[in-house]
């Protein structure tokens, strides 16, 4: 059903020659995969875990038939623990808990995702846009890659120190679906960082204002590196303040399991006077020479 028209156009496109109707496809592609891994969540939590558990049981019984008894409890084992990795899409007070150390872990995974999707976005964008990148900012793709991260490891400090002021717990978690999606922008020579979530455990209140003060000060990350760019011609300062309102504008966006939906739910005049800003930021101040790679 989402593929369908999208085949469509492009064969219409091509039939009649439009040259430039699909100079829009990677923006398809970043909705439909969003689409995509939220419907999956969703049906996830509407009871396909059942009809997964007979799968699994069904594949186990085949297996057993040729490979040893200790093989198949390993394969189930593992089995069982994908079926409980997906819970994390439900409800936060129902959410089994993360280990630090797992936490610990999904955020370094992350940080190394998000700098290799940067770089491969870029890669697969093209050299000439490479060249402008260089130009504009005055840094080679290295120190880009970087500092494309960075605002991942603040994001996660500001989570932090706002889950211990609201008393929330937060965690952070590196999926498999989260691997695939951000595989699939690179793929399509996107960057955009939906690779680790933040998970928070509380209340709804909790959650929101969690959210909110974090985003917030995501944002006034932005505006200083602004600033600090306008002021001294700093291309670094300027890059990094770009990948800053990047980062702020996915996440504020309400749809699970972003951030944006635990504001969005606590507040909705909280999310307003987030995105708002953040919006109009993006329009105003976001470098034209990533809109290519974004």
């Amino acid at each position: 059903m989402l593929v369908a028209p999208l085949w469509l156009v492009s064969s219409l496109a091509d039939g009649y020659g439009t040259a430039g109707a699909t100079d829009g496809a990677a923006e398809f592609m970043v909705g439909i995969g969003v689409i995509l891994r939220a419907t999956t969540r969703r049906i996830v939590q509407l009871g396909a875990r059942g009809a997964m558990r007979t799968a699994v049981s069904a594949v186990l019984r085949a297996i057993t038939r040729t490979l040893t008894r200790r093989f198949s409890r390993l394969v189930f084992r593992s089995a069982v623990g994908a079926v409980t990795r997906s819970q994390l899409t439900l409800p936060s007070h129902r959410l089994p808990v993360i280990s630090h150390q797992r936490s610990s872990i999904s955020l370094v995974v992350g940080i190394l995702g998000l700098a290799a999707s940067f770089g491969g976005s870029v890669y697969v964008a093209g050299g000439t846009d490479m060249a402008e990148l260089q130009r504009h900012f005055g840094m080679g793709l290295p120190q880009m890659v970087v500092l494309s991260a960075l605002p991942l490891l603040v994001y996660a400090a500001l989570i932090k120190v706002a889950g211990r002021v609201y008393g929330a717990e937060t965690r952070f978690a590196t999926e498999a679906d989260g691997l695939l999606l951000q595989g699939y922008f690179t793929g399509g020579g996107s960057f955009l960082p939906m690779l680790t979530d933040m998970v928070i455990y509380g209340t709804t209140k909790q959650r929101g204002r969690v959210a909110f003060a974090a985003l917030s000060s995501l944002l006034l990350c932005h505006f200083l590196l602004l600033t600090v760019a306008k002021l001294t011609g700093s291309g670094a300062a300027e890059f990094a303040s770009s990948m800053f309102l990047l980062y702020t504008f996915i996440y504020s966006f309400p749809i699970h399991p972003l951030e944006g939906r635990a504001i969005w739910g606590e507040s909705r005049l909280r999310w307003f006077l987030l995105f708002i800003p953040t919006l109009m930021a993006f329009l105003l101040a976001f470098p034209a020479a990533l809109l290519e790679v974004v």
